[in-house]
């Protein structure tokens, strides 16, 4: 019986550590406090998955930018990563759901949807 605990326990670590490897694979940091494990994933992760390319001058200024391949505007790019760097977007490991928590309207909430689609993908959720 304790073999079989001890096998279990040691199966559930490696899930795990598995679905941890496949998260920061996509670009999330993983944080453990107390009894919570979460995968979370800041901006430029979500930004890398999402389809947003950004051409800056040397002064960071967007100098053009495109969104699918389509041209956006550059404060339409600008509002949008500034929305997704204000919200949250993690990975909760105990409950397996992905939590956000921000103000992710218009196109940026498009491209959240599109991220956690990827994790899901990435997980087999």
């Amino acid at each position: 019986m304790l073999l079989y605990i001890q096998q279990t326990i040691t199966n559930k670590e490696i899930e795990m550590n598995e679905k941890i490897e496949k998260l920061e694979k996509l670009g999330g940091k993983f944080w453990e406090g107390g009894s919570h494990k979460r995968v979370y994933f800041n901006a430029d992760s979500i930004l890398r998955n999402s389809g947003l390319e950004v051409n800056r001058y040397e002064s960071g200024n967007i100098s053009s930018a495109t969104y699918k391949g389509k041209k956006i505007s550059n404060s339409w790019a600008k509002e949008i990563i500034n929305k997704i760097q204000y919200g949250k977007l993690y990975y909760d490991i105990n409950t397996d759901k992905i939590m956000q928590a921000g103000n992710f309207r218009d196109i940026s909430e498009e491209i959240i949807n599109d991220f956690v689609k990827k994790i899901r993908e990435s997980l087999a959720l």
